[in-house]
């Protein structure tokens, strides 16, 4: 007879572990956001950012976000970087101005430097439906650009890309014309470095990958 299941820990314990977590180091934080949907909305949630000094992390105008955690290290994939300076990256919709924003953390360790502040926001797409709602899916990185889903209230969805060296926004247009899939794709990295694109339809996975064509025009193929 197998094991009953571990109990899940109550809300506020939890609360009470994450903020044992040095305040100055937010990628541990960042790190176990990622870990689960049920932690990183509690970890993003109006509660738990209320309980942290100054706020804790990113300005509280961010409304659903994605975030991830990169290597600064040159040459690096960012694929597993466990050790030496790392840089967060939030994306996120301001719901008091509009719109998109982005802030960034970088931490460098070393003896005569380290950088603990946010930067300053970087805003983009201000005319974005009201609508508009990020996946809860961490983005998902190519070239130097990150992207994330955006999903609105009649299920059609769009690609929100934030270039990392420009500081700039842009949307892309899904492969799917289709409403009513917004909760049945991801993105992910294909083995080429193209962006991909999944959709589940019952048994069967469509996937497509965003390529540039010979007139230097970027489109999407059906694998």
């Amino acid at each position: 007879m197998s094991p009953p299941p571990t109990p899940a820990l109550p809300v506020e314990i939890l609360e009470e572990i994450f903020l044992c977590l040095p305040p100055d180091e937010p990628a541990w934080l960042m790190r176990a956001s990622l870990a689960s949907k049920f932690w990183l909305g509690l970890l993003t949630g109006p509660r738990f950012r209320g309980l942290l000094p100054n706020g804790g992390g990113p300005p509280k105008e961010f409304g659903s976000i994605g975030a991830t955690v990169l290597c600064v290290v040159s040459g690096c994939d960012h694929r597993a970087c466990h050790e030496g300076p790392f840089w967060v990256v939030f994306v996120g919709l301001d719901k008091v101005g509009g719109g998109c924003l982005a802030y960034e953390y970088e931490s460098m360790f070393s003896p005569a430097r380290k950088r603990i502040k946010w930067s300053e926001p970087c805003h983009g797409l201000d005319h974005l439906a009201d609508d508009a709602e990020i996946q809860q899916l961490p983005p998902v990185l190519i070239g130097d650009a990150l992207h994330l889903i955006l999903m609105y209230d009649d299920d059609h969805i769009e690609i929100l890309k934030y270039e990392l060296g420009s500081k700039c926004f842009s949307l892309i247009d899904a492969p799917l014309g289709e409403t009513h899939i917004a909760r049945d794709v991801i993105l992910i990295a294909m083995e080429n470095g193209s962006l991909g694109f999944a959709h589940v339809d019952g048994s069967i996975l469509n996937l497509w990958s965003r390529q540039m064509g010979s007139g230097g025009v970027a489109a999407w193929t059906d694998l």
